[in-house]
């Protein structure tokens, strides 16, 4: 209510414990691993096909926890940059919430190297609760070692037999999704709200724009 009092279109996402008071949602789909079992109990859930690319993944890499972010966005810049459409501009929102995560200590920072070679760099949230995986990007040679594989099931052994949830990020992406579902993650649902109290005339035009922020027509 508070919202609506405040903009007059928008879209926002709330948690199921919400949605017996609200209407028009749409349920999107999250993929999460409970930490609270030992390493050995989830490494025995991963599919075949993880446990194969584990196996054929490079044994000579050193993971190492980072502060450097111009890194982090160089490597998903390269990496995932012609995907993503991003302009100079996204980038600089971005650094700019990674460094407040920072400053925060809410963000953690980690490199692989192989042969002294960084050839992944990624990024967690941690909020206390969950570990959120924000982003990871590995060059040509980390794809070549299955360096992502490594990366999670790195972060599972770490923080196996602890109160955290780990936060796949990304979960409706189909091809991350199917990438994701071989660590035997359990699916969880959150809910996005739409909302337009303009006039009618203008809510014709509107409604067929798919609004990502709460500013564009506030109150």
């Amino acid at each position: 209510q508070t919202i609506f009092t405040q903009f007059k279109i928008g879209q926002y996402k709330c948690s199921q414990y919400l949605i017996p008071t609200l209407s028009e949602v749409q349920p999107k789909l999250n993929l999460i691993l409970d930490l609270s079992q030992s390493y050995e109990v989830i490494q025995q859930q991963y599919t075949k096909a993880c446990k194969r690319n584990l196996a054929k993944s490079a044994t000579n890499f050193i993971v190492q926890q980072s502060t450097d972010i111009a890194l982090l966005l160089a490597y998903y810049q390269q990496a995932y940059g012609h995907l993503a459409a991003y302009k100079p501009k996204h980038y600089q929102r971005l650094e700019r919430l990674l460094t407040a995560l920072q400053e925060r200590g809410q963000l953690q920072l980690y490199t692989i190297t192989i042969a002294q070679e960084v050839v992944f760099v990624g990024a967690l949230v941690d909020d206390g609760k969950r570990l959120y995986y924000l982003m990871g990007a590995p060059n040509e040679a980390g794809r070549k070692a299955r360096i992502t594989y490594v990366f999670i099931d790195y972060i599972l052994r770490k923080f196996a037999q602890t109160n955290y949830i780990f936060d796949f990020e990304g979960s409706e992406i189909e091809n991350v999704a199917t990438f994701y579902r071989s660590f035997s993650p359990t699916e969880e649902y959150y809910y996005t709200k739409r909302f337009n109290h303009l006039p009618s005339f203008l809510q014709t035009i509107t409604n067929k724009i798919d609004l990502v922020i709460f500013n564009l027509f506030p109150s």
